[in-house]
């Protein structure tokens, strides 16, 4: 479990996993705690090593949504979204994210 410092839980996952799996997993974990504090920046970041520990699956692809959308909440541009979006059907076309991705597609 992932708590923020009032010891709200953010998000949780269980089960033994790997080392590179569970730290991608604890990565995006704070980058929940810091999303909901709307610390965009380290939302971002967090969620982005989670993506580059862990690139070939479909937590890659979540991560990466939580990315642009913590940039989109910083910076009010939507070209993250739409980015992430054309990255996700490309690389991760068989994933309910790339259907979720629909809704950013510009082609």
């Amino acid at each position: 479990m992932l708590l923020d410092s009032s010891g709200k839980e953010h998000y949780r996952f269980e089960g033994y996993l790997p080392a590179t799996n569970f730290l991608a997993q604890l990565d995006f974990g704070r980058g929940r705690v810091a999303f909901h504090g709307k610390r965009w920046d380290d939302a971002a970041r967090e969620f982005n090593s989670a993506a580059a520990r862990d690139p070939k699956t479909e937590l890659a692809a979540e991560a990466g949504y939580w990315a642009a959308v913590a940039q989109y909440k910083k910076t009010r541009d939507a070209s993250s979204l739409k980015e992430w979006a054309k990255k996700v059907r490309a690389e991760f076309p068989n994933t309910t994210w790339a259907k979720r991705a629909l809704v950013y597609a510009t082609e």
